[in-house]
C-alpha cells in the first residue's frame, strides 16, 4: 500500500569528518590515540569499516576506514587482559554457587557472563570487531575461526543441568581459549625472563606462557583457569613464574605502550582499576550508542592528577 503523506528517505547531506565525529565522538581523519580505540565501541568500527564506500573523490574516508579496520595490537593485548580479569572476578564465584551452596540460578548466571567474556575475547585474539548483540552469537559461530568448535563449547557450558557439569565443562571450552592465547605468539610473543624463587629454590628462566592446566581455588574443590593463580602457594612448586601467574597480569605484560601498561597495572597506584574497552565496561545499549557516554569515559583518562598518570 503507498505511504500517504510526507516521506521522510532519511538521506543526510554532511561531510565524512562531521559524520565520524557525530558517530564516535572522536576525529577519525587521523588514527586514534590508544585511548581514544577503548572508547569506541566495536559495533561502531565494525559499521564504518565493512559498509561499502560508493564516492570517495578526496580519499578521506578510504585512508580513515583503513586505519580503523583492526585494533592496534596494544588494544588487542589490553582487550585480552581485561577480559581475563573478568574472568578472574567471577569464575571462582560460579563453582561456590553451585558447588558449595547449591545456587543452580546464580552459578547459571555467572557462567553465562563468563561465556560472554569469552566471546568477546575471541573477537580480539582473531582480530576481528564484534557485533551487537542481535548478531553477536551468529557472528561468533561464522565469521571466527574457532567459532564452530567453541560455540558447542560454550553451549554445553552454559546449559549444563548441575554444577560438577558446568564445571568440568568451563574447563573444557576455556582449555580452548588458553591455547588459543598460547598460540597467538604475535600479540604474546614467547619472552624468556627470570623465574622467581619458588620453595624449592629455583631461579631458572622460563618462557611466557598462559598456564596450561587449571587449579584449585585456594584449596577449595573449585576449579578455575586464573582466579588468584599466584596465591595458591600449595600448588606453586613445580610452576613456572608465567604459569603462576593469572593470566590478565601474562597478557598486559605485553603492551608495548608504556602509559597503557601502567594503567592497567593493578598494582601501580596510578592504574585505573576498571580500565577496559567499552564493550567490556557495559552491556547498556544507551551507553553503547551514546556519544556523550564514551566521550565522558575519555575525559577521565585525562583528568588524573599528573602524579597519578
Amino acid at each position: 500500500m503507498a505511504s500517504l503523506g510526507p516521506v521522510n528517505h532519511r538521506v543526510v547531506l554532511t561531510t565524512w569528518v562531521r559524520y565520524t565525529k557525530q558517530y564516535t565522538g572522536f576525529d577519525l581523519t587521523s588514527p586514534p590515540s590508544l585511548f581514544d580505540w577503548l572508547c569506541i565501541p566495536q559495533q561502531k568500527l565494525l559499521t564504518l569499516t565493512a559498509v561499502p564506500l560508493f564516492a570517495d573523490g578526496f580519499r578521506l574516508a578510504e585512508r580513515s576506514i583503513a586505519a580503523l579496520r583492526v585494533y592496534p595490537l596494544d588494544v588487542r593485548r589490553l582487550t585480552v587482559a581485561a577480559a581475563w580479569r573478568r574472568v578472574e572476578q567471577e569464575e571462582h564465584l560460579m563453582g561456590r554457587c553451585g558447588l558449595m551452596r547449591g545456587d543452580e540460578l546464580g552459578a547459571t548466571l555467572i557462567a553465562s557472563r563468563l561465556a560472554r567474556t569469552a566471546m568477546v575475547m575471541c573477537f580480539a585474539l582473531e582480530g576481528k570487531y564484534a557485533p551487537y548483540s542481535k548478531w553477536f552469537g551468529s557472528a561468533f559461530q561464522t565469521w571466527l575461526r574457532c567459532g564452530p568448535l567453541l560455540s558447542q563449547k560454550l553451549l554445553v557450558f552454559v546449559s549444563a543441568p548441575d554444577a560438577r557439569s558446568r564445571e568440568n565443562a568451563y574447563i573444557a571450552a576455556f582449555r580452548i581459549l588458553v591455547n588459543m592465547c598460547n598460540q597467538q605468539t604475535e600479540l604474546f610473543p614467547r619472552r624468556r625472563h627470570s623465574n622467581r624463587t619458588t620453595s624449592m629454590g629455583s631461579d631458572e628462566c622460563c618462557d611466557q606462557r598462559f598456564g596450561e592446566r587449571p587449579l584449585y581455588f585456594f584449596g577449595r574443590p573449585i576449579q578455575v583457569w586464573s582466579a588468584g593463580r599466584a596465591c595458591n602457594y600449595s600448588q606453586l612448586d613445580g610452576l613456572t613464574d608465567c604459569e603462576a601467574r593469572e593470566f590478565s597480569t601474562v597478557a598486559a605484560s605485553c603492551i608495548e605502550d608504556e602509559r597503557l601498561k601502567r594503567v592497567f597495572d593493578s598494582q601501580d597506584p596510578r592504574a585505573i582499576p576498571w580500565l577496559a574497552p567499552l564493550d567490556l565496561l557495559t552491556d547498556d545499549t544507551d551507553a553503547a550508542c551514546s556519544v556523550d557516554f564514551a566521550c565522558t569515559i575519555r575525559r577521565l583518562f585525562d583528568e588524573k592528577p599528573p602524579t597519578q598518570l
